[in-house]
C-alpha cells in the first residue's frame, strides 16, 4: 500500500492510498480530506489538532480517479499522519461491518423507544403538575420599552418585594395592535395620549 499526501489546486490536503494510471492521473482509494484545527490548550496557548474526513462520503465508491490538472504536489506524509489514516480505516472498517451496522440499528431503536418512554412519562408528570399548580413562573428577557408599554397597560405588574405578575387577558386585549403593527411603526406605547 503506498500511501501519499495530495495538495490540491482547489486548497484541499488529502492522504489515501494511490495508484498510477498510464497517464498522470492518479487513482485515489478510500481518500480523506485533512483538516487542521487549533484547539485551546493551557491558558493563552492553541495547539493544532489533524482530523480526516472522508473524500468520498456520498459515494458508493470507495476509489476515485484524479486528473492530473487538479493536482499540485504529491508528498511522502508524515508518520503522525500516516497513523492518523490507517486509523481512520480501522474505525470506517468497524463502522461498515454489516452485523455492527444491525446492532447499532438496533441499539438505537432500544434507545429512540426507551427516550419515547420517558418523554411520555416527563409529559404525564407535568400534565399533573401544572393541573395543580397555583402558579407558574415563567422567565423571560424583554426591551425596557416594552416593559414599561405592558407596565403601563396593566399586562404586567409588580408587587412591593418585585415580583412581577403577567395578566394574559390584558396582554391578549392588545395582542391584535401589536400582532398587526410592521416592524418599523412606532406603536403608541403610553395608554393615556
Amino acid at each position: 500500500m503506498t500511501v501519499k499526501l495530495i495538495k490540491l489546486r482547489n486548497g484541499l490536503e488529502l492522504v489515501s492510498e494511490v495508484r498510477l494510471t498510464d497517464s498522470e492521473d492518479l487513482i485515489l482509494v478510500k481518500p480523506y480530506i485533512l483538516q487542521n484545527y487549533s484547539v485551546p490548550g493551557a491558558p493563552g496557548l492553541y495547539k493544532s489538532m489533524t482530523v480526516c474526513k472522508d473524500f468520498l462520503y456520498n459515494a458508493e465508491e470507495d476509489e476515485c480517479l484524479l486528473k492530473e490538472r487538479d493536482i499540485l504536489s504529491v508528498l511522502t506524509p508524515h508518520k503522525e499522519v500516516l497513523n492518523l489514516y490507517k486509523d481512520t480505516l480501522e474505525d470506517s472498517k468497524m463502522i461498515l461491518d454489516e452485523n455492527l451496522e444491525t446492532e447499532l440499528d438496533d441499539d438505537m431503536n432500544e434507545f429512540i423507544d426507551s427516550l419515547n418512554s420517558t418523554i411520555s412519562e416527563i409529559n404525564a408528570d407535568f400534565d399533573e403538575k401544572i393541573k395543580n399548580a397555583e402558579n407558574i413562573s415563567i422567565t423571560f428577557n424583554m426591551n425596557p420599552k416594552m416593559f414599561m408599554a405592558f407596565l403601563a397597560r396593566g399586562i404586567v405588574s409588580m408587587d412591593e418585594s418585585g415580583e412581577v405578575d403577567f395578566d394574559i387577558e390584558s396582554f391578549m386585549k392588545n395582542y391584535e395592535k401589536f400582532k398587526g403593527m410592521d416592524d418599523d411603526e412606532d406603536f403608541n406605547w403610553n395608554p393615556k395620549h
